[in-house]
Formats: C-alpha cells, structure tokens, sequence
C-alpha cells in the first residue's frame, strides 16, 4: 500500500502537478513507512530530496533533475 503512494507521488512530479519543498517532504515520510515496513532501501531518492529545491542553487538539485530520479525509481519499481 504504501509503495502505491509512492508510486502516486512520483508521477505527480513527473506530471508537473506539484514540484513544492513540501512535496519531497511527503515523499520522505512515506520512504520512512516502507522503510519501517519491508526494509527497502531508498537510500538515493532520499539523499535527492534532502537537497531537493524548485529552481535549485548551489549544492541543490533542481526540478529537472529531480524529474530524473523520480522516473528512475518509477521504473526500478514497475520491476
């Protein structure tokens, strides 16, 4: 259940519906349940929304690169 959510958040960015701080904060909180839950690692998506930013800056990533990784984890979990 909750990797279907995370499966739903990711295409909300990818669609461009929200690209907010508060979306990766969202998608921190449920990688922490399925941590908990089955002990999946999402060690590299995690360290992309810690220094996730919209428009992004120094030692930050931005939207497109974001939009980068989100597809990426898309597809490892279609596997």
């Amino acid at each position: 259940m909750t990797v279907n959510k995370l499966k739903d958040l990711l295409e909300v960015f990818i669609e461009g519906k929200d690209r907010s701080v508060k979306w990766a904060n969202s998608v921190e909180s449920v990688i922490d349940k399925i941590n908990k839950e089955n002990e999946t690692d999402f060690e590299e998506l995690q360290d992309y929304l810690a220094s996730y930013q919209p428009g992004g800056g120094e030692f930050l990533y931005n939207e497109k690169e974001m939009e980068v990784i989100c597809l990426k984890v898309l597809k490892k979990l279609a596997k």
